[in-house]
């Protein structure tokens, strides 16, 4: 579903960037992968847009609940939350725990916008690469600095 895609691998933060044609709209789709959380940006306007921070919790009953949190940009916008939230699902799915921060700018919020968006995401299977980041750089944690120098050639 991709029309280009792009690797950072070699690198002390992995990222991943994606482009798809979304209602006629150029769409990048970036992630990068932190040791403690993963940023996501989904823009069509070139710019940061609505950044909101997702946290899963569990609430009394033992389910799981998504505390979003906006932390710039608009915060009466249903859109922007109704897609962190799904995304976010879509992250417990594959056991992804760790919180993730969006930034979405989107040209519109229409929900046919909405599920393009979610289908490429779901498509690509970044939780996969994420998970699979994320061991990574627990593994690269343990090598000496000299080694991990030379990966990067520093």
């Amino acid at each position: 579903m991709a029309e280009m895609s792009l690797s950072v691998k070699n690198s002390f933060v992995r990222t991943e960037a994606f482009a798809y044609k979304i209602d006629g709209k150029l769409t990048n789709v970036l992630w990068s992968e932190y040791s403690d959380y993963l940023m996501l940006i989904i823009s069509q306007l070139g710019t940061t847009g609505t950044v909101v921070c997702a946290r899963k919790e569990k609430n009394i009953d033992g389910d799981d609940n998504y505390n979003l949190s906006t932390l710039m940009g608009k915060r009466d916008e249903p859109g922007i939350h109704y897609i962190c939230k799904q995304i976010s699902e879509m992250a417990s799915s594959y056991n992804y725990e760790r919180p993730i921060l969006f930034s979405i700018a989107l040209e519109n919020h229409l929900p046919s916008t909405m599920k393009q968006v979610l289908s490429a995401i779901a498509q690509d299977n970044i939780w996969l690469m994420a998970i699979a980041a994320a061991k990574a750089a627990r593994q690269r944690l343990n090598r000496p600095i000299g080694e991990l120098l030379e990966d990067n050639d520093v």
